[in-house]
């Protein structure tokens, strides 16, 4: 979990608790997907693709988004970490509001 993790401006939330899920065989297997609380929403009032996956963790809600590294940059155990799928967060998240 990582506490106030902050959003570019056109989300309906400035600061959001992010969870990401790291398996048990991390780091040979991959991080995937992320998931946000509160639910992101954009301040145009646009739905947001593949975002309809809900958790609960440790008791509170969560809005997953189903973004994967797919077959042109998948994950490699000897490069990739918690810092480049925060990048991938991070590009998910901006692409969403034009950045």
């Amino acid at each position: 979990l990582i506490h106030n993790y902050a959003v570019p401006a056109g989300y309906t939330s400035q600061l959001v608790l992010l969870a990401l899920e790291i398996p048990s065989t991390y780091p040979g297997a991959q991080i995937d997907m992320f998931y946000t609380s509160p639910k992101l929403c954009l301040t145009s009032g646009r739905a947001i693709d593949r975002t309809q996956v809900s958790a609960v963790i440790n008791g509170t809600p969560f809005n997953g988004w189903s973004r994967h590294r797919g077959p042109q940059a998948p994950w490699n155990p000897a490069t990739d970490n918690l810092m480049t799928h925060l990048a991938l967060v991070e590009s998910a998240i901006a692409l969403e509001v034009g950045l």
